[in-house]
């Protein structure tokens, strides 16, 4: 019996100038606990030009590994590299593994001992991923003597946990630490090498032929490897997939293939439906297949292998811009998710000017003529013996937009943003929602929404459109800082100034983005004013409290100093010498509740070394809070409230005092001001406000002064805060507003404010 045919396990590692993490990862594999009978070997496919060779050639004089060392000169190429390994393995079953992988003492073992119990079955490994190692730092005898001891390092867990499932298991197929029986490896073919030297996609192709060939798949969830971080070159590599997913989709027309290119976080969302609407699906005759270039709309599973070239789903497509001179849609196209069909069209009318359907039903072409406004085409027809034939007039906006979402330590400014995503989504826009801290769930928010407003906000979280053009909406505050995200600078993006702190240089509010659509501040307070409207008025048809006299309340939600507590204080203590009666709730956000939904796929090591320096400020502001209190011999006068409030809650908190203070060294006004004013409380702020000005007269405004953002907000001075300036209200003026009185708002200022509001809305955001 040859030696090819042995029961044992071949590891094989392809690497490419990577010495710096395969040392690491040579120390775990020759750390291996395995039965006496397992035989095991290490293969290295080196196409680099490192130190990787003596590095290899040590492990081998130690005695430890039997490696086979294989040298291929500069080539990135990791099908190939992965298929010499494969060529050069003695064992029964070919492990793949990447270089940068810490594997733990029974991994070997536990492969071996799953192919054994489940045959024909492709073992997916999971990964922890840290954020932060070194193999000097930790040591070798800590890593090969206690690898337990990486589970007290940052890290995110592998995704495909909470993902994985049998709809199309291919999907999760990711050679980082993959096994195979050899026999089904070579029965699939192998890694296919036309992917060349870019990234991506080899692997799925290789799952999806072992699904074809009839593999089971097993994700192992009870052990994890490691992975070695180097996100540079990561987030590079991730740039250069799209030639390998198009070669993917020629590679294997099916609508899954489509799906996982342009509906990747929506897939499960879709899968179900298209596989129901594939069995009503009718192959368009070989005489239609002739008329068109280019057919899109038709459905062929992954089980088919088809080999059809001018048939597709055509949510993506490979076709060169204007390279089709007709392209049909057919039937199935209406009954698809309108997502989808967004897509289609998007794609279609890029690849060809004249777009078909063979029905002239009145139905149809208005569907058709609606779906592509929403897409951001306008087009217009002309009826044929035949067929519809469509033809583009203009691109305009489409209804479509991403808003990443104000930081969850932000609540004001989130909840804004939330409620403005949630009333997009109920009048029919679609919005990809995103979170900077990866949050799903906005249960656990401050001034947070109502559970149908919920429920829609995390329904859209990370949504998927295909190729349908995009627009953006961001928070002018977002993009002031090194994290912003990476938004176009084009007439498809709307920046919102909602800026906490006044600038010194305006340009800096133009920085990259001269070419978008920048909505004033006036735009934003509108938007606060209107969130928060329904909500009042409900409140006050179903429940209203009696305040009790000389109640105060202000918000602590972004710090001490930020929101000018020290000042209120200040005024209060004054006002409570000859008010001894006087009370002021201070409500405050309780971020602890955070921790359940921030950095979702981290550990609590990690999420706690991400958030150290904003909890270690949360503290203080709250040290600092009592210390005052106590300074003033306020503490029978003054109460706080930790904990977040729904929108409601906020409302009614509001309605439980006769005013309302806020005192905040920025500039951006927040909803329970407006909350104050719609509920008729004695409302005061600092002339730096930015309340909308028809406002103004009910409140008491307060006189202020613009300091140096670092020293008035006892902060080290830094590129990041140079250009701001924070304000400081007049104490002695905050005193005198005290007792100031004021008239009530009156309602057809409410009702006019709110259909400005719902105008604005309509015009950049909801178009029906």
């Amino acid at each position: 019996m040859k030696k090819e045919s042995q029961k044992g396990v071949s590891v094989i590692i392809p690497t490419f100038n990577r010495v710096k993490f395969l040392y690491p990862t040579l120390l775990c594999l020759a750390n291996q606990k395995v039965e006496e009978t397992l035989e095991f070997e290490i293969i290295i496919v080196d196409s680099g030009d490192d130190e990787t060779e003596p590095v290899v050639r040590m492990f081998q004089n130690r005695g430890k590994l039997s490696i086979v060392y294989k040298k291929i000169k500069k080539c990135k190429n990791r099908s190939l590299l992965r298929n010499t390994g494969a060529d050069c393995a003695n064992y029964s079953i070919l492990c793949f593994l990447d270089n940068d992988m810490l594997t733990p003492p029974d991994f070997i073992q536990t492969h071996f001992n799953e192919h054994k119990n489940n045959e024909h079955t492709v073992l997916l490994g999971c990964r922890k991923s840290l954020l932060h190692f070194d193999i000097a730092q930790i040591g070798e005898e800590a890593l090969q003597t206690n690898f337990n001891i990486l589970e007290q390092l940052p890290f995110y867990t592998d995704e495909r946990i909470r993902l994985f499932n049998e709809d199309e298991p291919w999907r999760f197929v990711f050679s980082h630490t993959l096994s195979v029986e050899r026999t089904d490896y070579i029965k699939a073919g192998g890694f296919n090498r036309e992917f060349g030297e870019h990234w991506g996609f080899e692997d799925l192709e290789l799952g999806f032929n072992l699904q074809l060939v009839g593999c089971k798949f097993k994700l192992i969830t009870d052990q994890f490897t490691f992975h070695q971080p180097h996100f540079a070159q990561s987030n590079k590599e991730q740039h250069e997939m799209s030639h390998n997913a198009e070669l993917f989709i020629q590679l294997h027309n099916c609508f899954e293939c489509e799906l996982y290119e342009s509906f990747y976080t929506s897939f499960d969302e879709f899968y179900p439906v298209l596989k129901e609407l594939k069995k009503s699906f009718v192959l368009p005759s070989k005489e239609t297949q002739k008329k068109y270039d280019l057919i899109f709309g038709c459905l062929f599973s992954s089980m088919e292998n088809v080999s059809y070239k001018n048939m597709y789903l055509g949510a993506y497509s490979m076709k060169e811009d204007k390279s089709c001179k007709n392209l049909l849609i057919v039937e199935t196209f209406f009954s698809l998710p309108e997502i989808i069909q967004m897509s289609i069209l998007a794609e279609a009318f890029r690849v060809s000017e004249c777009i078909c359907i063979e029905d002239n039903e009145i139905s149809k072409i208005k569907a058709f003529i609606k779906i592509a406004k929403k897409a951001g085409l306008i087009i217009d027809y002309n009826a044929e013996k035949d067929r519809i034939v469509f033809k583009k007039q203009e691109e305009t906006n489409s209804q479509i937009f991403i808003m990443l979402l104000p930081d969850i330590f932000e609540p004001e400014k989130r909840y804004v943003y939330s409620w403005l995503a949630s009333h997009m989504l109920k009048n029919g826009t679609y919005v990809n929602i995103r979170d900077m801290k990866k949050t799903e769930n906005v249960r656990y928010d401050d001034f947070y929404l109502p559970e149908d407003s919920q429920k829609l906000i995390e329904n859209n979280f990370e949504r998927c459109f295909g190729k349908t053009t995009l627009q953006f909406i961001n928070s002018l505050s977002m993009l002031l800082v090194d994290s912003s995200p990476a938004i176009p600078n084009s007439k498809r993006t709307f920046i919102i100034h909602d800026e906490d702190y006044a600038l010194k240089f305006q340009s800096l509010k133009f920085r990259m983005f001269n070419n978008a659509n920048h909505l004033d501040e006036a735009v934003f307070d509108t938007l606060s004013f209107l969130s928060v409207l329904e909500t009042v008025e409900n409140y006050k048809r179903e429940k209203s409290c009696a305040a009790e006299k000389d109640s105060f309340c202000c918000f602590m939600e972004n710090g001490f100093k930020e929101d000018g507590i020290d000042l209120i204080l200040e005024a209060f203590a004054e006002y409570a010498k000859d008010h001894t009666s006087a009370k002021l709730t201070i409500k405050m956000p309780d971020p602890s509740a955070f921790l359940n939904v921030v950095f979702t796929l981290h550990n609590d090591i990690s999420k706690n070394s991400k958030l150290f320096s904003g909890n270690q400020k949360r503290a203080m502001d709250l040290i600092n809070l009592v210390t005052m209190i106590n300074q003033n011999g306020l503490e029978k006068n003054v109460s706080i409230i930790q904990k977040n409030f729904s929108i409601s809650e906020v409302v009614d908190f509001v309605d439980k005092s006769e005013s309302l203070i806020f005192a905040s060294r920025g500039c951006s006004v927040p909803p329970q001001v407006y909350i104050a004013l719609l509920l008729g409380k004695k409302t005061v702020i600092g002339q730096h406000h930015m309340i909308l000005n028809w406002l103004q007269p009910y409140c008491s405004i307060v006189e202020a002064a613009p300091y140096e953002f670092a020293g008035e907000l006892n902060v080290p001075a830094a590129c990041l805060n140079l250009p701001y300036v924070a304000f400081r209200m007049n104490s002695q003026k905050l005193f005198e507003c005290l007792t100031e009185t004021k008239e009530l708002l009156p309602d057809e200022l409410k009702t006019k404010i709110a259909q400005e509001a719902y105008r604005i809305i309509d015009t950049f955001f909801v178009r029906k």
